[in-house]
């Protein structure tokens, strides 16, 4: 171009320019990292998210291994306790119980000291125990449960790397934790499981099974709540996932089969004294469309 440009004569001032079409290299994950810290940099909360594209394996941590309050979270790893029981499905009592969990929010407690129960052989302290030996023994080493819900027994606090930091402090509770990363692991080896691999059946051959396993999912889709990751997606994708609340914590994580394929996102916040739900809403239903609209944008330029 510069050739013709400064040619002399009017016959050599041509150029000619070759268009070559290539498909666009795929979006990198970095993009949706540096997307959803600036969002959530941008709220008066202290948030942490966890996410991984199944398929892939792409993952945006952030924030993730922070303690907080277990809630109703604990819920998922109590429920695939009861489900590791058993060796033919679940009594109709279990199984109304396990569907109240997820659907009752007020008596879901109880529910689940019914279920800790049962898991316990009638005691539910050792349900409790053997609740914290299950995620222990997946690795999950920063989530456990030392008491039943609803309970005000004198305890020690169990110290774990998360709740040990000294850069964040999300004051959970001293009788149950997890981190975004702990919980959003195991929803990952949930949805594995279903598919007949992974982590849970090697830990527990012949005590977990794939047919468990996607029961469990279809407890999990059973959530009535239409908040939080729910209101970030497409009308209609698939979401099996738990949400807790406390005063000052608030999560919600789940398994998305969204258009760009199956990932797990798990999101925690903390306010002091009190979760404001015009924070907490609208930054989890942004990061949860964010997340699948770079997924599809992914995926479609993975298609031939």
């Amino acid at each position: 171009i510069e050739a013709a440009l400064a040619a002399p004569n009017v016959e050599a001032r041509e150029s000619w320019l070759t268009l070559i079409e290539a498909a666009p290299p795929p979006p990198d994950i970095s993009l949706l990292d540096g997307l959803l810290r600036e969002r959530m940099d941008a709220t008066p909360l202290l948030s942490s998210v966890f996410i991984r594209h199944l398929a892939s394996g792409q993952e945006v941590s952030i924030r993730s291994e922070v303690a907080y309050s277990g809630m109703s979270m604990m819920k998922v790893p109590i429920m695939l306790s009861v489900f590791k029981q058993f060796y033919a499905p679940p009594t109709p009592d279990i199984t109304e119980a396990m569907t109240s969990t997820m659907t009752i929010p007020g008596a879901s407690n109880a529910y689940a000291n019914r279920l800790l129960g049962q898991i316990g052989a009638g005691d539910t302290q050792q349900g409790v125990s053997d609740v914290t030996a299950l995620l222990r023994r997946l690795g999950l080493l920063n989530s456990f449960m030392i008491a039943p819900y609803d309970s005000d027994v004198s305890v020690a606090p169990m110290v774990t790397e998360a709740n040990s930091r000294s850069d964040y402090n999300a004051n959970p509770d001293i009788f149950m934790q997890t981190t975004p990363k702990d919980i959003g692991l195991l929803l990952e080896m949930i949805a594995l499981c279903a598919e007949n691999k992974g982590a849970l059946l090697a830990a527990y051959p012949g005590e977990i099974t794939d047919a468990e396993c996607r029961e469990l999912i279809g407890v999990l889709e059973l959530n009535p709540i239409t908040t939080f990751i729910r209101s970030g997606l497409p009308e209609g994708t698939r979401l099996a996932h738990k949400h807790g609340f406390s005063n000052e914590n608030t999560s919600d994580a789940g398994i998305v089969w969204g258009p760009g394929g199956p990932f797990v996102i798990s999101i925690s916040v903390y306010q002091p004294s009190w979760v404001e739900f015009r924070h907490s809403q609208p930054l989890m239903a942004d990061i949860a469309k964010a997340t699948c609209d770079f997924f599809a944008l992914w995926s479609s330029t993975q298609a031939g």
